[in-house]
């Protein structure tokens, strides 16, 4: 991966993905990562999430990220891009960015749950954070316009 400044990304083939969080954000990501041949590595909590993202992922591991400890343990400063895609508890989703960046992970994405989450995570230093219904909202009211 190459010329990445904040909020641009450049992918390679080479590029290392790993999701953190395998709710229905975080396993459509990384089954679609998958699916177009890229390197993804995801984790959770739930260890039946992680049984089922293991035959759509590189690596699938049942860890609590928000401790830097199980961060360390899955390597997760080697990956060019982390995702983090666990919104419901918002405490670890801060935790977990404030131990990536600590880790030196070039590229961090984040969901969030509105405006406030979301200033908080940029003011931590993620990369790209999203609202994906608000998004998706936008993207689908667009379609329509786009049509007129």
């Amino acid at each position: 991966m190459q010329n990445m400044d904040n909020n641009k990304i450049h992918i390679n083939e080479e590029t290392l993905f790993a999701v953190l969080g395998l709710g229905k954000f975080g396993r459509s990501i990384t089954e679609t990562l998958f699916d177009n041949g890229l390197n993804v590595l995801c984790c959770d909590i739930n260890e039946h999430l992680v049984q089922e993202a293991s035959v759509y992922s590189t690596h699938a591991y049942v860890a609590d990220v928000s401790e830097k400890a199980a961060l360390e343990k899955i390597g997760i400063g080697n990956f060019d891009v982390v995702i983090i895609a666990f919104s419901s508890d918002f405490e670890a989703s801060a935790i977990t960015a404030t131990i990536l960046k600590e880790m030196g992970v070039p590229y961090i994405m984040a969901k969030a749950n509105g405006p406030r989450q979301k200033y908080i995570l940029e003011s931590i230093g993620v990369n790209r954070v999203v609202l994906p219904e608000k998004e998706m909202g936008e993207r689908i009211a667009h379609g329509f316009i786009d049509k007129l």
